[in-house]
């Protein structure tokens, strides 16, 4: 029987997953982890090199649905071959994986200790999704709103990393709301910026990581944003996709207030009000 030791970290991309995964592996460790020391996480290029070390087929002899089918299994291997707990960066929808409509997940649920789902409000995530893309704010709407829009895939190349279908904004909120094929703890972003050490209290004990307010205080200090800009402008950071001029940008909630035209926002409610009420989400000018 395989043991319950990975905790997938699944949110929409620039949700927080990255910050929140920085202060779950430091509390972990027992110490604060540096950006760049981080574990792959099995996520982008880090997945791909894994797939086609333990799948019978490498990943660029295969169409994207076919990757997609065998990930669990390569997901299974990992956990019986972790030491101890597995964090997983994924902005996977909870329910049917790249280009398919099979209803399966990208994780073998007798393997998952549980799963942290962080949401952010979209109207936030709108321009920072834009400056991490390299794009408009209008076309970073546009894709929130894209059902089953897909990250990494094409359809005439395989990309290093290996794609995700991440769905609109509210397909991914509710799909996690809603699943019951794993324990899930939502998590809004901006409640983890109000009360940091409560809600990664709440986080780790989910993990099964007895964090003390000690070592909690010390992983949130450690992993303030202004620390994270100041680490990744001296040494950089290897996530950062080479569309973004920079990974840690704000780290704040309600800009969506000053960046987004009310037409933008209206744009955003007309798309994902009913999800953005499950969350307890307004309009920004409610």
């Amino acid at each position: 029987m395989s043991t319950r030791n990975l905790i997938p970290i699944v949110s929409y991309p620039k949700s927080g997953n990255t910050w929140t995964r920085l202060v779950m592996e430091s509390l972990w460790q027992g110490a604060p982890v540096a950006i760049n020391a981080m574990g792959a996480a099995v996520y982008g290029q880090d997945r791909r090199m894994l797939f086609d070390a333990l799948a019978p087929v490498a990943a660029s002899e295969l169409l994207p649905h076919e990757v997609a089918a065998m990930l669990p299994e390569v997901l299974r291997h990992v956990s019986r071959e972790a030491e101890g707990l597995v964090f997983i960066k994924s902005h996977q929808m909870a329910h049917g994986t790249a280009r398919t409509h099979s209803g399966d997940g990208l994780f073998p649920p007798e393997c998952v200790r549980a799963v942290l789902h962080i949401v952010r409000h979209p109207c936030d995530v709108a321009p920072s999704y834009a400056h991490h893309l390299g794009i408009g704010i209008d076309e970073a709407i546009a894709r929130m709103g894209q059902s089953l829009a897909t990250i990494a895939w094409t359809p005439r190349r395989l990309d290093l990393p290996l794609g995700e279908t991440c769905g609109s904004w509210s397909e991914h909120t509710l799909g996690w709301l809603d699943t019951d094929a794993y324990p899930v703890l939502t998590l809004r972003y901006e409640d983890l910026l109000a009360d940091p050490l409560g809600q990664f209290a709440r986080a780790a004990a989910v993990a099964g990581i007895a964090a003390s307010a000690d070592a909690l205080a010390e992983a949130v200090a450690a992993a303030r944003f202004d620390r994270l800009r100041m680490t990744e402008a001296e040494a950089g950071f290897r996530e950062r996709p080479r569309s973004s001029p920079g990974f840690f940008r704000s780290g704040t909630s309600g800009g969506g207030q000053r960046e987004l035209s009310p037409a933008q926002r209206a744009v955003l409610w007309r798309d994902h009000a009913p999800a953005m009420r499950r969350v307890e989400y307004t309009d920004l000018d409610d």
